[in-house]
């Protein structure tokens, strides 16, 4: 086939139950976390419909990488008059390099980049208008 038999076994080990359990694919819940008592305080579950296996996702966890970034403000929404310049924290790079990570995961990969622009934006919509706006570009009106 097109796809290494080990590809395959990795995919079935996440979709169905393990042995000794019937070969049931499993389905996902949103459940409160035995430990907390936060309204926010909740975790997939996969399971078998039956419920005889369930195994607690760990696919919300996050894990922390060490990292420093500038603040970056492309020239076309500066105002003119601003002659400030913003922070530079290149300085700071060695930081990273003894910062502690909770990867959990065996790495056999290095990726190094320099010079990389990243842009992020957020939109939050104020008013009836804009959420009805929003609503008819994602197509939720159509439905």
């Amino acid at each position: 086939g097109l796809i290494p038999e080990d590809c395959i076994v990795e995919v079935e080990k996440f979709l169905y139950a393990p042995k000794p359990y019937p070969k049931n694919l499993l389905y996902v819940s949103l459940e409160d976390k035995e430990d907390g008592e936060d309204v926010d305080d909740v975790s997939f579950v996969l399971k078998t419909l039956d419920g005889t296996f369930k195994r607690t996702s760990d696919v919300t966890d996050t894990e922390d990488i060490s990292y420093v970034s500038s603040p970056y403000l492309p020239n076309c929404v500066r105002n003119p008059s601003w002659t400030e310049n913003l922070t530079n924290n290149s300085n700071r790079k060695h930081e990273s390099a003894c910062g502690e990570t909770s990867i959990r995961d065996e790495l056999d990969e290095v990726i190094s980049l320099s010079e990389v622009t990243v842009l992020v934006g957020e939109w939050i919509p104020f008013g009836a208008n804009l959420i009805v706006a929003l609503n008819e570009r994602l197509g939720a009106l159509d439905r």
